[in-house]
């Protein structure tokens, strides 16, 4: 039991300057009037993490190497020292807008980079295949290995995110 005014310890998985790190805080609220929902198929990068909603969990990951977490109703997992890769062995990132996802996934995994998909991979909303629309980072940059590239898909002939 805890006494009258004391907030219980609350579990957490975050992302910070420091890495990935399992917390336990209190009397820290972990949402505000401020926080923001990321809707699910979707993806926010910023300071150098990307994080991925889904129905089935939500996904973080340090852009530089594999720290990390997932979390989601059932489990939760935390990726430490996930880094294998060297930090100044640089990549040249394909270009892979008008691939078919599956494809552009390999050709990512063949040049030492991860991908995530935003949108659909079969069939868009017209009845067209869904192909990369979109890429970030762009073709041509200098990453370093290991790097997550997003790639939103859309209907051949149609807008990034119409599949």
């Amino acid at each position: 039991m805890k006494p009258d005014g004391l907030q219980a310890p609350v579990p957490g998985l975050g992302v910070g300057p420091s890495g990935t790190q399992f917390l336990c805080i209190a009397g820290s609220p972990l949402f505000t009037s401020e926080s923001t929902v990321l809707p699910y198929r979707s993806s926010l990068i910023a300071n150098g993490y990307t994080c991925h909603s889904e129905e089935t969990g939500v996904t973080c990951q340090y852009n530089l190497h594999a720290d990390g977490f997932r979390v989601s109703r059932e489990a939760s997992s935390l990726t430490l020292d996930g880094g294998s890769q060297q930090p100044d062995a640089s990549v040249t990132v394909p270009d892979v807008r008008g691939e078919r996802p599956t494809k552009a996934e390999n050709l990512l995994a063949e040049a030492g980079l991860t991908a995530r998909v935003v949108g659909g991979t079969g069939r868009g909303p017209g009845g067209g295949q869904c192909v990369v629309a979109e890429q970030e980072p762009a073709a041509g940059a200098k990453v370093a290995a290991g790097t997550r590239i997003t790639m939103t898909t859309g209907e051949v002939g149609g807008k990034p995110g119409s599949c």
